[in-house]
């Protein structure tokens, strides 16, 4: 089970991901998927197609790497590093044209083949910073008087 499901998990980053392949959200994820994400929380399919199409006009050319998995029993555990150019409004934020590389963690739950729930957690910080939204920690902001 636990290999099983840990396929799962590269499938999504693969095909979803990588490959850009938003019809495959139906294969793997359960009508009532529920995602928790530092963005909000996601409600089924429709909530997952949102979430992924909300990143990939951002960021057209993403690409995550999964840098660790570890599975047991219905819990799949993911450390992922994604790369991209901010090409798209994000947030408000007019596209920077700046390359990002934000690492983050996923832990899924799994039942019947499908991803019933995850929480999805990023460096929400690091990827401000680099699309310039936010200054680098240590350099302090002057206030304007």
């Amino acid at each position: 089970m636990s290999e099983q499901n840990k396929l799962l998990l590269r499938r999504m980053v693969e095909e979803l991901w990588n490959k850009k392949n938003p019809a495959v959200i139906d294969e793997l994820y359960a009508e009532n998927y529920v995602g928790h994400t530092p963005d909000g929380m996601l409600q089924g399919r429709a909530g997952a197609r949102q979430h992924f199409s909300t990143y990939i006009a951002a960021f057209p050319d993403c690409k995550i790497t999964i840098d660790d998995i570890l599975a047991e029993t219905d819990k799949v555990l993911l450390r992922w590093t994604a790369t991209g150019t901010h090409r798209g409004e994000l947030a408000g934020i007019a596209p920077t044209g700046n390359r990002v590389n934000v690492p983050g963690n996923l832990t899924v739950r799994i039942s019947g083949g499908k991803i019933v729930e995850d929480y999805n957690l990023w460096d929400t910080l690091k990827l401000a910073q680099q699309i310039g939204a936010v200054g680098q920690v240590g350099q302090a902001k002057r206030a304007t008087r």
